[in-house]
């Protein structure tokens, strides 16, 4: 009679023998790099690509300039364009003062 736990674990690895390529058969692949072997002795057949899925997390540096436009009234004042919603005090969109108040320590 089989116990509980060795049932548990029996069905845990069988659930790690799934293959790696179902879970990134569906990722959207951004670059594709071939690596060549260090060497490839004389005579070798070549026989296709055995692929490796990476996941990477890319944080890069996008500005925006918002150009206000600005028209003179006839009495003199000006009406500007407002900037988009969620712009703090005009410097960083609502994505990078997410990033930054989610990593400033809180103690």
């Amino acid at each position: 009679m089989m116990t509980r736990a060795i049932r548990m674990k029996t069905r845990i690895n069988e659930q790690r023998k799934v293959p790696n390529e179902k879970k990134t058969q569906h990722l959207p692949i951004h670059k594709t790099e071939i690596i060549e072997p260090d060497v490839v002795p004389e005579g070798s057949e070549f026989k296709g690509y055995r692929d490796v899925v990476v996941q990477d997390l890319v944080i890069q540096i996008h500005n925006i300039r918002y150009r206000l436009v600005q028209y003179k009234t006839a009495d003199g004042s000006y009406v500007t364009g407002q900037l988009p919603g969620g712009i703090r005090d005009g410097h960083w969109e609502q994505e990078l003062h997410s990033f930054i108040l989610y990593h400033y320590p809180c103690y």
